[in-house]
């Protein structure tokens, strides 16, 4: 399974690697990095943090929602994908993510319940997590030994309650 770290200390429109491209948005700000998993079973991505996905960047930025489309593409390349956002998380739970993936066709499924299990996830092209929610690795990792998706959220400054941890 390969494994590229994704790093741009410019912004995005001059990505690192042409996977970069793909993937991060126009405009991102500079230190955006990812890690890609994309061989094996299944894809994994873990993003530095929650706001890429968040409602306010959708707001503020024209590539977040080019940002999204490019993810879904990347965990169902050339078709409908079916998504599963498990998170309590600003990043995860806002209308505009949900609304960019419906419309282009893709199912956006929010769930803030905490006891899935492999066969619940299998339902789903990929799993977006992050937040006050925190599935087992052993659960990840057997869902994309069975050939899932995972995004992985960091820098999750907010807590289940909607204010900043660091407040």
């Amino acid at each position: 399974a390969a494994l590229a770290l994704v790093g741009c200390d410019q912004p995005a429109t001059a990505p690192a690697t042409p996977l970069a491209s793909a993937l991060l948005p126009d405009g991102a700000p500079t230190g955006v990095s990812a890690a890609i998993r994309a061989g094996g079973p299944g894809r994994v991505i873990a993003f530095h943090d929650e706001w890429a996905l968040a409602n306010h960047s959708f707001e503020k930025s024209t590539g977040s929602p080019q940002y999204a489309r490019n993810v879904a593409r990347f965990f169902a390349p050339g078709r409908a994908g079916r998504f599963l956002a498990w998170s309590d998380n600003v990043g995860l739970r806002g209308d505009s993510v949900a609304t960019t993936m419906r419309a282009s066709g893709h199912a956006w499924v929010h769930t803030t319940v905490r006891d899935l299990a492999l066969d619940d996830l299998k339902r789903f092209d990929a799993v977006f997590v992050g937040g006050g929610i925190v599935p087992s690795a052993d659960l990840l990792d057997a869902y994309v030994q069975a050939g899932g998706g995972v995004y992985v959220m960091g820098g999750t400054g907010e807590t289940p309650g909607g204010s900043p941890a660091h407040e």
